[in-house]
């Protein structure tokens, strides 16, 4: 994959995330270091930044989920360099958890491979997914992403 390094952004008009979101947070320390990018749009929808961004409006940085659907919707996807990574915590009641909960977390113990060991962000093949669905609580039906 192509990559674009972050001073790259000078100059651009970025459509934004809401405050407290980690994409925002990463073009706001852009911004204090001296790299002037233009906030065009706040969009609080991440849908919504994809269709700004076909439309012209911008530039924005999201999360590799999106990867896949932007270049399938004709969007040029640039990996950011140096890498960024996104730092998730799971969060669980201290109460006893239900057996839907409980299999959920158990599933989530599992090895990530040796990069985690190594305090390095895993690599897409590296990463124990989560087991989700019906019987999972809501807290984890629906992953959500920072940028």
């Amino acid at each position: 994959m192509r990559r674009a390094r972050f001073s790259a952004l000078a100059g651009l008009t970025a459509i934004v995330a809401p405050r407290g979101t980690r994409a925002r947070q990463l073009l706001d320390e852009l911004q204090e270091r001296g790299v002037p990018v233009r906030y065009g749009v706040e969009a609080g929808h991440r849908e919504a930044i994809l269709s700004l961004v076909l439309q012209g409006t911008g530039v924005a940085v999201v999360t590799e989920a999106w990867e896949d659907l932007a270049r399938g919707a004709g969007a040029l996807v640039l990996a950011l360099d140096p890498p960024e990574y996104l730092h998730v915590s799971l969060l669980s009641r201290r109460a006893p958890l239900t057996p839907g909960a409980q299999s959920c977390v158990c599933g989530l113990e599992r090895p990530l491979g040796d990069s985690a060991r190594a305090g390095q962000a895993p690599s897409r093949s590296g990463v124990a997914p989560a087991r989700v669905g019906p019987s999972a609580p809501p807290l984890l039906d629906r992953p959500r992403g920072a940028v």
